[in-house]
């Protein structure tokens, strides 16, 4: 089958998004998936235009629960590198993090935390880094860290 020209998708995607405008956050988060599902689908233009229509109704109820959702405040760290790229992820869906933006002083705890737990070896696994006692501790900070983030 012919692929579809970009105007061709974004004329698909703004149908499966109405009423929603071309430039809506709906629009911009089904865009992508309209580059992937043609090839799902073969190519066939009437399977084509019901994939886009139903992930327009997922996306629709999904981004209305961001939304919708109240987050509880994690700890300062977290909701300070969040709420730089908050505005981002409410537009698309996506956002990455720039973990040099941490808490200054992490990470030569943790560099200094992997040197004395890997010695020698190239890797290592370590339990209980989600305890702020224990084999892990150094890490605590860290995985409370990529949890709330991961939460958030």
């Amino acid at each position: 089958a012919k692929l579809p020209t970009p105007a061709e998708l974004q004329h698909s995607v703004t149908h499966a998004v109405r009423p929603d405008p071309k430039d809506s956050r709906l629009y911009m988060a089904v865009l992508p998936v309209a580059m992937g599902w043609w090839q799902e689908v073969g190519g066939d233009e009437h399977q084509f235009a019901n994939a886009l229509g139903r992930a327009a109704i997922a996306a629709r109820t999904e981004l209305a629960a961001v939304d919708s959702c109240l987050r509880p405040r994690p700890i300062r760290a977290v909701r300070e590198l969040w709420d730089l790229h908050e505005a981002r992820f409410k537009q698309d869906g996506a956002c990455s993090i720039d973990l040099q933006q941490m808490p200054p002083g992490e990470w030569p705890s943790v560099a200094k935390a992997c040197r004395a737990l890997l010695g020698d070896r190239e890797s290592i696994t370590i339990a209980a880094c989600n305890q702020e006692d224990g084999p892990g501790q150094p890490f605590a900070l860290l995985w409370a860290i990529f949890c709330a983030l991961a939460a958030e």
